[in-house]
């Protein structure tokens, strides 16, 4: 949205470039504590009695716990700037409504 109000040109817009790299980057953390959850998962199934693989498990749950708490996080702030921007009409409810979904 572009408006020129006595020769100012004011362009509002929703800028999310930094908070989707952090989802992204954050999505590619958590696909490689999966692959690795697998593993520990796999040779489990070999040595139910192995002792450092279960600590070893309950650390990569731990984290792949707190990787989606900021995913969480991020898509919780990137829904708020959509709900701001679409208060200042920078946005439309289209717009805004496919930024909902894309956070559900």
């Amino acid at each position: 949205m572009a408006e020129t109000i006595k020769g100012l040109n004011i362009k509002l817009g929703l800028d999310t470039s930094d908070l989707d790299q952090k989802l992204k980057d954050i999505n590619g953390e958590l696909k490689e504590e999966q692959k690795d959850l697998k593993a520990i998962n796999n040779s489990l199934k070999f040595d139910s009695t192995n002792l450092e693989k279960w600590k070893e498990k309950q650390d990569k749950l731990n984290s792949i716990l707190e990787n989606t708490k900021k995913r969480l996080e991020v898509q919780n702030a990137r829904l708020e700037e959509a709900k701001k921007a679409l208060q200042v009409g920078a946005i439309s409810q289209e717009q805004f409504n496919q930024v909902k979904r894309s956070v559900e």
